[in-house]
């Protein structure tokens, strides 16, 4: 439905040519919606598929520890005795389980002597100004610790004391709550690093995605099956969407004048926002693109389509995706120039180019207030999905036509009241 709404002008154009045939031009409007749109748009999604499937094989906690390894060595985010802080956390885990459903005294008294073991060797290694500042949460701590010796008692308040003493322990090391976080974050243990991955992307979900981008064959003939679909629906809509907006119009209690001029104006409108918030959103993708292949990323038709997917969303747009590319490209590759220059780039020119292309389409036309744009895109997602990103803004744009013709109507109202008054005065 939007695609013919869009090309109405094309179809009009074609119908004038062929003298009134409207299956021939409807069937040649289909097949240039199909070639010069439908398309390109498929190879790209199909090459940014491939390209995602190349992604997803990385996401290995191989891969995501080194980048970790990487960021900490950049940013100085080593956290000092970390295999101790580590096995310590992990030992509590365990801990916590049998104190409170095994009740196994001897596995309670074997973890928290690892406990104690790891906790001897951070003691021995901290620093004069370490010991001091962390000195109360370090007794604290062994006092915890000496409850376990307690028999015939039930440790589960015992696990939760001494788990909180270390975490107190264990910041006040680290240099305070805020500090204590980012080391905590850029030092992930083994176990945490896969937690992670899967559920960055569960196994079945990398499955579907790393099938889909090998099986090309089958990728294809679903995206084929797809276009045929919709170029099948809007050839038909083509030839006799007149005869359904009759249609509607004789079933509608409102007056017929009303519903043409409602329909034109709603048609006009729609054309105006969808063209001009899908160029907008090209042009930045495309914009966008072009700084990612110069910065030298992988994955550059990934996230030019990604970028202009998020350029239709209003206040979030491209940046979103450039931010992240800055940001990976000066912590794990190290190229900071190129870094900089990317997020220059995309500051400015990508991120300002909305404000020129889309005034340049809609011109005279009628635009919706951002406020109304951001709501109607989110409650558009919201109710519709990933179509709710153009149906939201035209459904808000049909509202707006109809408040003008209930004002309009509403100012004749008044108009013959005042003449209706003169009249009687005079």
């Amino acid at each position: 439905a939007v695609l013919v709404v869009v090309f109405q002008p094309t179809y009009d154009y074609f119908l004038k040519k062929f003298k009134g045939r409207r299956r021939w031009s409807a069937s040649v409007t289909t097949t240039i919606i199909g070639l010069v749109v439908m398309l390109p748009i498929g190879l790209v999604i199909g090459m940014a598929v491939v390209e995602g499937a190349n992604v997803t094989k990385k996401l290995t906690p191989a891969y995501i520890k080194a980048s970790f390894e990487d960021i900490r060595e950049k940013l100085d985010l080593e956290m000092p005795h970390k295999n101790e802080f580590n096995v310590i956390s992990a030992t509590f885990d365990h801990l916590s389980d049998r104190a409170l459903a095994e009740r196994d005294p001897m596995a309670v008294t074997a973890d928290v002597n690892v406990i104690k073991v790891n906790l001897q060797v951070i003691v021995e290694n901290l620093t004069t100004e370490n010991k001091a500042t962390a000195n109360a949460e370090l007794d604290l701590f062994k006092t915890t610790l000496k409850d376990f010796n307690k028999e015939d008692q039930d440790h589960t308040e015992t696990v939760v004391a001494a788990s909180h003493a270390f975490h107190n322990f264990k910041t006040a090391i680290l240099g305070g709550s805020t500090n204590a976080a980012i080391l905590d974050f850029a030092n992930p243990s083994d176990e945490k690093i896969a937690q992670f991955t899967d559920s960055l992307m569960s196994k079945d979900v990398r499955n579907q995605i790393l099938s889909l981008g090998a099986n090309t064959a089958a990728f294809a003939a679903s995206l084929l099956g797809g276009m045929t679909i919709m170029l099948v629906g809007v050839y038909f809509f083509l030839i006799d969407g007149r005869g359904m907006v009759d249609s509607i119009i004789y079933l509608s209690p409102l007056r017929d004048d009303y519903e043409n001029e409602l329909i034109t104006e709603f048609a006009s409108l729609s054309r105006a926002v969808v063209v001009a918030t899908l160029l907008s959103a090209v042009v930045q993708g495309i914009l966008a693109g072009v700084g990612y292949w110069f910065a030298g990323l992988d994955s550059v038709f990934l996230l030019t389509i990604v970028s202009t997917l998020f350029a239709l969303v209003p206040f979030i747009g491209t940046a979103i995706v450039w931010i992240p590319a800055c940001a990976y490209l000066y912590l794990v590759q190290g190229e900071a120039v190129s870094a900089i220059v990317l997020a220059t780039y995309c500051g400015t020119v990508v991120s300002m180019s909305d404000n020129f292309v889309k005034p340049l389409v809609l011109q005279k036309e009628s635009n919706l207030h951002p406020l109304l744009a951001l709501l109607s895109v989110i409650g558009g997602v919201e109710a519709l999905g990933p179509i709710g990103i153009l149906v939201g803004p035209m459904v808000v744009a049909f509202l707006q036509t109809l408040l003008k013709l209930l004002q309009r109507e509403l100012n004749s109202f008044e108009q013959e009241e005042r003449d209706g008054e003169e009249a009687a005065t005079a």
